[in-house]
This record gives structure tokens, sequence and C-alpha cells, in this order.
């Protein structure tokens, strides 16, 4: 009788969560249904963030796409310039393709240049690596794990330090609940809330092998009175939110994202760090979404952290 009890309980739990996540409105209502009246497939993405004494952009450019609008090259790059210098570039390329089991796969490969150089003394650290992705798809079509191989090449080595890393993806439905990353530096966890159509936050913890700090942070998010993002192709909100393989979830390939237009972002979080507490400080965004799929759609936020705060998708 217990455990006819427990199974019961379990059941009408996984009824509940799958119904608070998919279910249309009372009235059958369902936001993905409208009519999308434009395409997004820009060939450049930019992110710029400045603060009195930081600057910092992110991009992606020269994305181009084979006849079914997946991304099959990309290059990337992210620069902080501050009291240091800090720059990464990625120049990747990726293959879609069927394995000997006739499933769908997709591998990637990623030639990655990193410098960071410290502007009061000089000192520099640098590296270069080849990155090799196999990534596996579920019966859905989504993203279910991601197995990095890294070769490791710093100054003027030409022997590689091999490492490995890991990510999962969990579904509930069309939509990711969950996600997983290790490596031999950090485990880190993604929990993702919804409430029926709208992702309306993430938790990120973050737990350091090296120095056995402990970090959290956590994002709230709103939208604009359920207006409807009107444009299909690439979807902006994974260039926006946080913790999502961007290029890949731009795709669809990590579920489905909000159908609304994001208004605002309020992100606290603290480190554990030698049985002492630390909070960051908090941060909020109010977003402004503005052009159009033809030429350029911007993403804009007044924040009381970054004076500007501009994310721009370009044809």
């Amino acid at each position: 009788m217990r455990r006819f009890f427990i199974r019961m309980t379990a059941a009408l739990c996984a009824c509940f969560t799958i119904t608070s996540c998919n279910n249309d409105d009372d009235n059958g209502y369902n936001p993905f249904d409208e009519v999308k009246t434009g395409k997004l497939l820009p060939s450049s993405i930019t992110i710029e963030k400045n603060t009195d004494l930081i600057s910092r952009s992110e991009s992606w450019t020269d994305i181009v796409r084979d006849s079914l609008d997946r991304i099959t090259q990309y290059n990337y790059k992210y620069t902080t310039r501050g009291t240091y210098f800090e720059s990464e570039e990625r120049k990747c390329k990726i293959f879609y393709h069927t394995n000997h089991l006739s499933q769908e796969m997709i591998t990637t490969k990623t030639e990655v240049t990193y410098t960071k150089i410290d502007i009061s003394n000089g000192i520099s650290d640098s590296y270069r690596q080849n990155v090799f992705e196999t990534i596996t798809l579920n019966s859905s079509g989504y993203i279910s794990d991601i197995a990095s191989t890294i070769a490791e090449f710093n100054g003027v080595s030409t022997d590689p330090v091999m490492k490995t890393s890991a990510r999962s993806f969990t579904y509930n439905g069309d939509y990711c609940v969950a996600s997983e990353y290790t490596d031999e530096t950090c485990k880190t966890t993604y929990t993702y809330n919804w409430n029926a159509y709208q992702l309306v936050g993430t938790t990120v913890l973050k737990e350091n092998y090296i120095d056995g700090s402990i970090e959290t942070t956590s994002h709230e998010y709103k939208y604009k009175n359920d207006e409807i993002y009107k444009y299909s192709g690439t979807h902006p909100l994974p260039f926006v939110q946080k913790g999502f393989p961007s290029i890949f979830a731009s795709m669809g390939y990590i579920g489905r994202f909000t159908p609304y237009v994001l208004s605002e972002e309020n992100q606290s979080g603290h480190v554990n760090f030698n049985n002492e507490s630390t909070s960051t400080p908090d941060l909020q965004n109010k977003y402004y979404l503005e052009g159009d799929a033809d030429t350029k759609l911007k993403y804009t936020a007044l924040s009381n952290i970054y004076k500007t705060f501009d994310i721009i998708f370009s044809k």
C-alpha cells in the first residue's frame, strides 16, 4: 500500500510539473501560434557594456548558415578593458551529420586564443586551444549532452595539455529545466524556472574545486505586458539571458524560448569562501527592444551598474 501511495504521489507531481510548463491557457491560447511578421538571421551579434572603470564587448561575427538556416561557422571575440586587458577569440565550425546508428549528431571544431595582461605590472598570461565537441541530440531534437576534448598549448609550447569537459541538459517537454557543466576545475549547475511560457528565473551554482569556493547567482526576468516577439529565425533571448550555449540555443537546440519581449532582469548573488559569505552587487537591467529583422534589432538596457548596455543583431 505504501509503495502504491508513493507511485501515485510521484505520478501526480510529474503531471503537475508538465502541466505548469506546457499547458495552454484556459481559453486555448498558445502564444507560439502567433503569426510571425519577419525572419531574423543576423550575420553578426554584438554586446557592449561599459562603466566608468571598465568596458566589455562580446561579438559573434562572420556567421554562415546552410540551406536549412543552421549556423555552420562563426567567429567569437570577448574583450575586457580596464585595470587589466583580457581577450578571447574563437573560430568555430559546426558539422551536422548522422552516426552509424542513424542518430542525428552535431560536432564542432574550435580554435581558441586567449590573452590577459595586468596593466599595472605588465604580467601576461596566454594560451591556445583546439576544442572538439561531440553533441548528442534527444528524441525531440534537443541537445542532451556535449562532450568536449581540449588540447591546450601554453606559451610557445608545442606539446598540448589535454583536458575534457561535459555538459548535460534536462527537459520538461519542450523546455530546458536544468543543465550541469563539469571539468577538472569546477562544477556549474543551472536551474531554469518556468511559469507557463515564460522563463522567469535562472539560478547558477558554481562549485570551484581549486579554492573550495561556492558562488550562487540568481537571475529573475520579467516581460513586457505579454507583448509577443514577432520574428522567426534566430531567437535573441539566449544572447541576453544567462546560462545557455547561445548559438545552439538561438537555433532551437536547447528547447523553446519565451515568446514574449523581455523587459527586466534582476540579478543577485553571494560567494561562500572559507566559511564566510560575501554578497555580490545587485544588478537591475530594464530592457527595451527596437528595430526590425530587415536591418538591425537591438535590446538596450537601462542599468544600475552599466552606463551603456546594448545587444545588437545586425543583418
